[in-house]
């Protein structure tokens, strides 16, 4: 295995480069995965409240605190607003990755590309 010393500084910049990127990418898949659990969750408790008897009495949560709510509409307003918000997060989320992604490959390719070149130098 070469030892990253042997390595001429430009492929060290390539190798700095390609890993950080990878990092930015892992990052960016763990707040889209975030990101899809919310909605979930949000569509889980519209659920709830879809099929929630009218009497029913309904609490959101404030911090640490339960708060009754005043209405049923108001709680399922405020639960589609988050969730079209977390969307629009989402849709933003999307474009970054596939960026990344495109830039992750082509640094792998230069990257493969440049080790061979200088492994057979």
């Amino acid at each position: 295995m070469i030892g990253e010393r042997e390595l001429p500084p430009e492929l060290q910049n390539q190798i700095i480069q390609y890993k950080q990127v990878e990092q930015q990418l892992q990052v960016l898949l763990q707040q889209k995965f975030n990101f899809e659990l919310q909605v979930r969750e949000i569509d889980q408790a519209l659920e709830v409240l879809k099929d929630a008897k009218e009497d029913t009495p309904i609490y959101k949560s404030i911090g640490s605190l339960l708060i009754k709510a005043n209405s049923r509409t108001e709680i399922v307003d405020e639960l589609n607003n988050a969730k079209e918000s977390i969307n629009l997060k989402l849709t933003s989320i999307k474009k970054q990755e596939e960026r990344l992604k495109e830039k992750y490959e082509s640094l792998q390719k230069q990257l493969t590309e440049s080790l061979q070149a200088f492994q057979k130098a």
